[in-house]
């Protein structure tokens, strides 16, 4: 009886000793199948990491390009034009830009304004998004009839303001009155608007009319609007030479364009030819 005791009491050892060992193997071989999987989620999250990182870094890079390049196209704008340039910009929005002039904009191939507008597209890309409105009419007709559609939320304007197409049709005072019921037109729009002003071109030996651009210089510069002055740019309107910049009816022609273009390109994003 007891070997027979002793050798339940041994069985029963070695059975429980198998079933250790046996559950050991297997947890060992359930470990060494998870462990592998284990290895490929953390090394796949530190690549989706360290991707995000580099995408991150890269971006941060990009835009400190374009900032840079950016700012340094405003360097020579007035203070309260620049102004609006950098808040839309830091706002992520796009800004609005408009030029409302006479037609004389538009003579010559390529005109002023495909100069400026392809200038413009060149340095600041999607980031401004040009409008323009011309118009061959006076002050009062553009006035009465409420010809400038306003709705376009517009930041800055670039303004020549029909001072040729006044000529001999619309008194000095009243074209001033003109100018400043339109830019609060524009302030009721959006209050912060930079309106720039441009004169017309010149024309050859005019009487009244330089009497009537140095007039209207004198009001922008009183008002403190900012003024962009190309005159410089053309030949003395007294020498017969300026007729190279114009055509028989005395508008821009492909060279007078040009010189209106360079003043303005200038203001507007620092190129200077």
């Amino acid at each position: 009886m007891r070997n027979k005791g002793l050798f339940i009491l041994i069985f029963s050892a070695v059975c429980g000793l198998l079933i250790v060992f046996s559950y050991l193997a297997w947890k060992d071989q359930i470990d060494s199948i998870a462990r592998p999987v284990e290895r490929v989620e953390a090394n796949s999250e530190e690549t989706e990491q360290t991707e995000e990182v580099e995408a991150s870094n890269e971006s941060s890079e990009n835009s400190t390009v374009l900032d840079e390049s950016f700012t340094s196209a405003l360097t020579n704008m007035d203070d309260s034009v620049r102004a609006v340039f950098e808040a839309r910009q830091s706002a992520g929005e796009t800004i609005q830009l408009l030029v409302l002039a006479s037609d004389l904009v538009d003579m010559g191939s390529p005109s002023m304004s495909d100069l400026f507008i392809d200038q413009m597209t060149s340095t600041y890309g999607d980031s401004v998004e040009i409008s323009k409105q011309t118009f061959n009419e006076n002050s009062i007709t553009i006035t009465q009839q409420q010809l400038i559609d306003y709705d376009g939320d517009f930041d800055v304007v670039l303004f020549e303001p029909f001072t040729l197409k006044n000529n001999g049709e619309v008194d000095i005072d009243t074209e001033h009155s003109h100018i400043t019921s339109i830019v609060e037109e524009f302030k009721n729009r959006v209050e912060d608007v930079a309106v720039v002003f441009t004169p017309p071109n010149p024309i050859y030996n005019a009487s009244y009319y330089p009497v009537q651009v140095e007039a209207l210089l004198s009001f922008l510069n009183e008002q403190d609007y900012p003024v962009i002055e190309h005159w410089e740019n053309w030949p003395d309107p007294k020498d017969e030479l300026i007729k190279d910049y114009l055509d028989e009816n005395s508008r821009p022609n492909a060279q007078g364009a040009a010189a209106w273009a360079q003043a303005v390109n200038t203001y507007f994003t620092g190129i200077t030819n």
